[in-house]
């Protein structure tokens, strides 16, 4: 998807945080593509300083449970972009806070970034709703919920 887009994403940068046993199939696209704007940093012990740096945060999983690092980008006001799926970024994404697109629809996630990268509004429009709905699962809001579960 990056790919796609990559002459028009000159001055972005795409990083890929984490380690696993994709890394060296990323690392033979990166050269493969000639995308001197992607980077995988590997494991980062300061993953909020990762989400402060970024602009828009891309969940592309083809299966998530209840995702902590979507609900984390979320809580740094990020918009995100992801495919639909049962459950994690299908229950906390909509078109308020982000683009979801079918499963595999590469051409759609690069427009998607295309459009985030160049829209500056919507980017900012699309993170405040993200960080308001991170609100609904903060420690506060969840001990609510239990206590009026358990109260029953």
């Amino acid at each position: 998807a990056w790919a796609c887009i990559r002459t028009h994403t000159s001055e972005w940068t795409l990083t890929i945080v984490g380690e696993g046993q994709e890394r060296n199939k990323l690392e033979a696209l990166i050269q493969e593509y000639e995308l001197n704007n992607v980077f995988l940093p590997g494991f980062h012990n300061d993953i909020s300083s990762c989400y402060k740096q970024s602009d828009i945060f891309a969940m592309t999983s083809v299966a998530e449970g209840f995702s902590l690092v979507l609900l984390e980008a979320m809580a740094h006001s990020l918009p995100i972009v992801g495919f639909y799926s049962d459950g994690g970024v299908s229950g906390l994404v909509d078109k308020t806070n982000g683009i979801l697109l079918d499963q595999g629809d590469i051409n759609g996630l690069s427009q998607a970034l295309l459009l985030l990268i160049q829209d500056s509004d919507k980017r900012a429009e699309l993170g405040k709703t993200s960080y308001e709905k991170s609100l609904y699962y903060t420690n506060e809001q969840i001990l609510k919920k239990w206590s009026s579960i358990i109260e029953l």
